[in-house]
């Protein structure tokens, strides 16, 4: 992954869910529907523990690419476009 022309580093797990969002802009998905959807199968991973992916995402790649839909979940924004 590349940010302002360097490399960004992504785990396994970051990776997915950041391709999970990305494949579809705009949708909402819930902290529970990214972990059946990326860390299922995974026994180092709780649903619970989505949030600090999303954290250690933004951190990464910036604040902007995804958003929280409070009460909802986590959607990905693409870049150049706005949140809302």
């Amino acid at each position: 992954m590349w940010k302002s022309g360097q490399a960004v580093e992504l785990t396994p797990m970051e990776f997915d869910i950041l391709l999970l969002l990305a494949r579809r802009p705009g949708q909402v998905f819930s902290a529970r529907q990214i972990y059946e959807a990326v860390a299922a199968d995974s026994f180092d991973a709780s649903w619970t523990g989505i949030s600090s992916m999303v954290y250690k995402l933004r951190r990464k790649l910036g604040a902007g690419i995804i958003e929280t839909v409070r009460g909802h979940g986590y959607k990905f924004v693409a870049p150049g476009t706005s949140p809302k």
